[in-house]
């Protein structure tokens, strides 16, 4: 008769000690192949795709900052420009203030000459 602790063990212990039948073992260690090639096709997808989205991001970022230059060429010629036409309206003000200056004052309420 085996003792009670040994039996115990034998029942309990022994099922998870020894390894699995062959059929089991085969099955298990495809399924392990199958999944672990499904990983590696999914992983190698992601880098894919997470590589032409890093592209497309500098791509997206070298054309913003070609928008932004263009901006900032279009923004000093109009500032250039303000600075002329200002330059010009100063030039001509003091031109008509000249032609003012130098015309003689009439008065709206003076003698008329041809009375």
């Amino acid at each position: 008769m085996l003792q009670p602790g040994l039996a115990a063990r034998q029942r309990y212990l022994l099922p998870h000690i020894l390894p699995p039948p062959a059929p089991i073992f085969t099955q298990t260690s495809t399924n392990l192949a199958s999944q672990t090639t499904q990983i590696q096709t999914t992983l190698d997808e992601l880098i894919t795709s997470t590589t032409e989205l890093r592209d497309s991001l500098a791509a997206e970022r070298e054309r913003v900052r070609a928008l932004c230059e263009e901006v900032e060429r279009v923004l000093e010629g109009v500032r250039k420009r303000e600075d002329e036409e200002r330059e010009w309206r100063e030039e001509v003000s003091g031109e008509v203030e000249g032609l003012k200056e130098g015309l003689p004052k009439v008065s709206r309420f003076g003698s008329n000459p041809s009375s």
